[in-house]
């Protein structure tokens, strides 16, 4: 049976590995109280551990870890610049919400460089917009949809939520439908919806009449 250290000899081995014990010393196996010189944290050591070399500070070693894990901030700002974002602040970790100025469209936002990294890009806004143009209707099938419906544009296709200015091929009114409405809602100007006294088919008659040659 290993002999018991006495409490001096323990407390000026604690002591020479860089930290202060907070209560008594009981042995060497239980965990001992104690406050680390360096950082000024408190842990509970062992002394069988230290006596063994191993004298790190927990809250020391994960500090140590995460500054050798830390990028080199020439990296998310090489990565930023490639996606057209400009940082207004200093870089601080990969999961930080890094507020920046989109060099396309000018506005800021808060992209994380995880984020950025992964998708080569970062601004909400400018994606929003790409997501619009690449879900656009081509202005030929616009104009042929509007057609079918009976009306005439009579300006260049802005979009499903834009206001089209059309004539109606009945009643050759003018109005201003949007084409989502056109699309979904089964078409008709204002003008001859709003007449009760022409009937589905006599509309649909008439319309076939006028698209006649």
């Amino acid at each position: 049976m290993t002999a018991r250290l006495h409490p001096s000899v323990a407390k000026s081995a604690m002591e020479k590995a860089g930290w202060k014990p907070l209560t008594p010393y009981t042995n060497s196996h239980s965990p001992w109280k104690s406050k680390h010189i360096v950082c000024g944290k408190t842990s509970k050591p062992r002394l069988v551990h230290i006596k063994s070399g191993r004298t790190a500070c927990p809250y020391c070693a994960m500090k140590s870890r995460a500054e050798k894990q830390r990028l080199n901030p020439e990296i998310p700002f090489n990565t930023f610049k490639k996606a057209n974002l400009e940082p207004l602040e200093p870089y601080k970790n990969t999961g930080h919400r890094w507020l920046s100025k989109c060099l396309k469209c000018g506005k800021r936002v808060r992209p994380t460089y995880d984020h950025v990294k992964a998708r080569g890009a970062g601004c909400n806004y400018c994606a929003k917009k790409k997501s619009g143009v690449s879900q656009r209707i081509p202005e030929e099938v616009a104009i042929a949809i509007m057609e079918s419906k009976g009306l005439i544009p009579l300006e260049p296709y802005k979009g499903l939520a834009h206001k089209w200015k059309a004539i109606c091929k009945v009643c050759k009114k003018q109005s201003s439908p949007q084409l989502a409405h056109v699309k979904h809602r089964g078409g008709k100007c204002r003008f001859c919806a709003k007449n009760k006294q022409l009937s589905k088919r006599e509309w649909s008659t008439r319309l076939k009449e006028k698209m006649q040659p």
